[in-house]
């Protein structure tokens, strides 16, 4: 059973893809993806390519670096859960 679960968590290929699928089927993702290419073009348009290209590179590995404590924490959670399921097979 724990060999089933690590292989759902930890070494499933589908798991962008089913990401992405979930994504697009909420309208709000969409609609603040939309948004936030038209504005981004627009200030790539405004403040001139390298200033932007600038900008989104920093952005992004603020981000970068939030998105992994939170997948951290997440992993935590999957080993405990997957530790638990051990102890009961």
């Amino acid at each position: 059973m724990s060999k089933l679960l690590s292989s759902l968590f930890f070494d499933n290929p589908k798991i962008p893809e089913q990401i992405y699928q979930f994504c697009q089927s909420i309208p709000e993702y969409v609609q603040a993806r939309e948004e936030y290419y038209a504005l981004a073009q627009e200030l790539e348009e405004t403040m001139g390519r390298q200033w932007y290209f600038t900008f989104e590179a920093r952005l992004n590995q603020y981000w970068a670096w939030e998105n992994q404590a939170y997948y951290l924490f997440g992993l935590n959670l999957r080993r405990e859960i997957l530790e638990g399921f051990q102890g009961e097979g």
